[in-house]
């Protein structure tokens, strides 16, 4: 996931993005990628105390959480945080849509499979931040 080709388009200002994933090769690739599309990464936290002690430093402009965070942590409370702030979000997963237990609140929240390619991630950050 390392190709940073794929630009986040003209007219996109530079944005702070929460990156939350538990999967550290995961959490290193979509750093890579989101810093080769001039964006700042915050974390990558792989807690949800990680997660909202960073959103307390520095409230980021969008976020991409994985749904499972590992230990039975799942990741909508930082959602419901982020939905509160107003801050654009988009769930990671590694399940298929129609298998993940998605809180009915945030059904109608983007997801990306994970693992996701850089366009892909181009793609949602472009969305998020418009």
């Amino acid at each position: 996931m390392s190709d940073t080709s794929d630009t986040s388009g003209p007219g996109t200002a530079p944005r702070q993005v929460l990156v939350v994933e538990d999967e550290a090769l995961l959490a290193l690739d979509m750093h890579r990628t989101i810093t080769g599309l001039g964006h700042e990464v915050i974390g990558p936290a792989n807690t949800i105390e990680e997660a909202l002690g960073a959103i307390e430093a520095s409230l980021p402009d969008l976020a991409l959480l994985d749904v499972n965070l590992g230990n039975g942590q799942l990741s909508f409370p930082i959602a419901r945080v982020l939905r509160d702030a107003g801050v654009p979000f988009a769930f990671l997963t590694g399940y298929a849509a129609s298998a993940e237990n998605i809180d009915p609140d945030f059904r109608d929240v983007r997801r990306l499979s994970k693992p996701c390619s850089p366009s892909g991630l181009a793609e949602a950050i472009r969305s998020l931040a418009s």
